[in-house]
């Protein structure tokens, strides 16, 4: 069954037609960067946070919306200087160099010469910018200073994992020289979920999923407070569903989609488990079903009755907390405490997010039929 009507707003390259939870950080670059740029003032902002957290498609909603500047994006990730960057930069809006090792002197004289001849100020936005600036820090001084040394509109947006000035000794910048910081903080469960439920409107038949597929997945994307791995979560799952020939994206799937895009599960991990251990993961595992989580109270009721279907004598110290804080430290289940509403408390559940549950259960029978 067709369960994705529309892949590419879940494709990493989609830019919104809106970006609601950075509306923050779109203001503060307007303000800093792009407004004074328009008045032929250059100016730097350093855009820095965690992977996921909105920086490079804020950047490029930025370009997308200033058509009225010569705007230029550059990865500089496998870049060896800032002058292989800008100079890229320069070939991007259209002046080919032929010459190998041009000089700053050269770059920013020729971005000055088309900057008149198309009546337009220039935004340099560079990506994965830290091993540049820390490579090159006189590099970064000529770009800082470029727009006052050569007299025209330039300014530079770096965007880096880590704050790049962390690795800029202060006399490289002229005191007073306007460089901005701007930090984005990571994605909360309930920005994922809406993040989640836009893409998922966007791209999926209404019949493939539902708030309680898109809060799962915003719960294992919670603890990287990342829209990437979110995103990326739901598009591996919807076409896992569609290859199977589900009617819905299930929290199998999901799971599946994590092991295939964070596989931290390892055969290691299970096979330092005894028998007491493995059947009360399996116990979680056939409680859990085809759902998303499950709670101790069934975990007990389906331990004991593994133990009677598998003949297994009574388990010493079978004790199930203990269990299971062990299951939780090595990274095989999680715990969450969730509200139950109405003022009826809190309670503890518990989830398996690394590997689908059916493909887990079946480990886990094999390495117990062959320990009996």
């Amino acid at each position: 069954m067709l369960l994705v009507r529309d892949p590419e707003p879940l494709d990493s390259s989609y830019i919104p037609e809106k970006i609601n939870l950075r509306s923050r950080e779109i203001k503060y670059i307007n303000q800093n960067l792009v407004a004074p740029l328009r008045e032929g003032k250059g100016s730097t902002l350093m855009a820095y946070g965690n992977s996921g957290v909105g920086k490079t498609v804020t950047a490029k909603y930025i370009i997308r919306e200033n058509s009225d500047l010569i705007t230029v994006y550059e990865n500089a990730l496998s870049s060896s200087s800032l002058r292989q960057v800008i100079s890229d930069a320069l070939m991007k809006m259209g002046r080919i160099n032929t010459v190998s090792n041009i000089g700053f002197d050269y770059i920013f004289k020729t971005m000055k010469t088309l900057s008149l001849e198309k009546k337009k100020n220039i935004l340099l936005i560079i990506d994965e910018a830290r091993n540049v600036v820390r490579s090159d820090p006189e590099g970064f001084r000529s770009l800082v200073m470029a727009s006052e040394s050569y007299g025209f509109g330039l300014s530079t947006m770096l965007i880096s994992i880590e704050n790049p000035m962390i690795y800029v000794q202060g006399d490289l910048i002229r005191p007073g020289y306007p460089v901005f910081m701007l930090k984005f903080s990571p994605y909360t469960r309930s920005e994922l979920f809406g993040i989640l439920k836009e893409r998922c409107d966007q791209s999926l038949v209404e019949s493939a999923y539902d708030d309680v597929l898109i809060d799962f997945i915003a719960g294992i994307a919670e603890q990287f407070g990342s829209a990437r791995v979110a995103i990326e979560l739901l598009q591996k799952a919807a076409h896992l569903a569609e290859y199977r020939g589900g009617d819905y994206v299930s929290s199998d799937d999901v799971r599946a989609a994590r092991a295939m895009i964070n596989p931290f599960f390892t055969e290691s991990k299970l096979s330092e488990l005894d028998a007491g251990e493995l059947i009360a993961l399996l116990s979680i595992c056939k409680c859990i079903g085809s759902g998303i989580r499950t709670n101790v109270s069934c975990v007990s009721r389906s331990a004991a009755q593994l133990r009677e279907e598998y003949s297994m004598p009574r388990i010493r110290n079978f004790n199930l907390y203990r269990i299971l804080r062990k299951l939780e430290n090595s990274g095989l289940i999680e715990s969450k405490i969730i509200g139950l509403g109405d003022r009826r408390g809190v309670n503890k559940v518990i989830e398996i997010n690394d590997l689908p549950v059916s493909v887990l259960s079946e480990k886990i029978q094999s390495l117990i039929e062959r320990l009996l």
